[in-house]
């Protein structure tokens, strides 16, 4: 059961710019079932239902707008190697949501009690694609910790521009994450070295007839500690080793909102446990 209330009020002018609404006691039902097939394999597969508020929007007809309602499922199995020391999973997942607000007059909208603009539930979306995750010891002292997404956006049903195109453009298709660490052998286990990147596919903004496109790129760090004795540790962490340049957020040509990623980094710690 879930409870939603909302309001946002100008303090300046003394007006809402959205009027209080409130939704009470929805049920949003989720199930689940999982099978082992043997110690070291388990096969799942889930199933939710979706439930979003959009009475801060208005009809032409000056009513709020109907939640927008939909289903996710996922399946998938999980798997815990060498006794649990290393961890794998594997999943697909599609998500639809319908009854999306979708915009019929542009403000001011004689419907909006706001003066905003007017909508209707005419949109569906679909997000879909397959997850992977690995973590934990491969050998003594050697840790690793990754993930791959496969994410597809589609506009099912919408305006004549948008529909079968990508929902979230910005959103990525391809994301890798992959970090690990190495603890040294012998007189030298005090240093424990480490590495890892982050990669993801191009991605793109349109801004009226501006294509604002990011391509695909990969930020790489590393890590060595050294362990000074029982209770201190030391730590250098290099972020964005290779200094690559590349936009975080993506927004506009002209109004802005495009914000480069952090550049090369270095932080030196002491950390101390007693």
């Amino acid at each position: 059961m879930s409870q939603t209330e909302n309001s946002v009020l100008n303090k300046v002018t003394g007006l809402y710019n959205t009027r209080p609404y409130k939704e009470n006691s929805q049920f949003t039902p989720f199930a689940a079932l999982s099978y082992d097939f043997n110690p070291e394999w388990t096969a799942y597969v889930s199933y939710a239902e979706i439930f979003r508020s959009q009475a801060n929007q208005y009809t032409l007809s000056g009513s709020p707008l109907d939640p927008a309602t939909g289903k996710n499922y996922e399946v998938g199995v999980k798997g815990s190697h060498y006794g649990g020391k290393l961890n794998s999973a594997i999943a697909l997942f599609r998500t639809i949501e319908d009854g999306r607000a979708l915009q019929v007059q542009a403000s001011p909208c004689g419907g909006s009690p706001t003066g905003g603009a007017c909508f209707a539930n005419d949109s569906k979306v679909r997000s879909q694609g397959l997850d992977t995750e690995i973590s934990g010891q491969l050998a003594t002292g050697w840790q690793l910790a990754g993930g791959y997404t496969f994410n597809q956006t589609r506009y099912l049903r919408d305006t004549a521009a948008n529909e079968s195109q990508p929902l979230s453009s910005f959103t990525p298709r391809h994301m890798l994450k992959l970090w690990s660490s190495y603890q040294l052998p012998g007189n030298l286990s005090a240093w424990t070295v480490g590495g890892g990147v982050n990669v993801q596919s191009m991605a793109y903004k349109l801004n009226g007839t501006a294509r604002i496109e990011q391509g695909g790129y990969a930020v790489w760090s590393a890590r060595a500690t050294y362990r000074i004795n029982r209770n201190l540790t030391a730590a250098l962490n290099v972020g964005n080793v290779f200094d690559k340049k590349y936009y975080q957020t993506l927004g506009s040509s002209a109004g802005g909102g495009n914000w480069y990623g952090t550049p090369r980094s270095v932080m030196a710690t002491l950390q101390a446990a007693f």
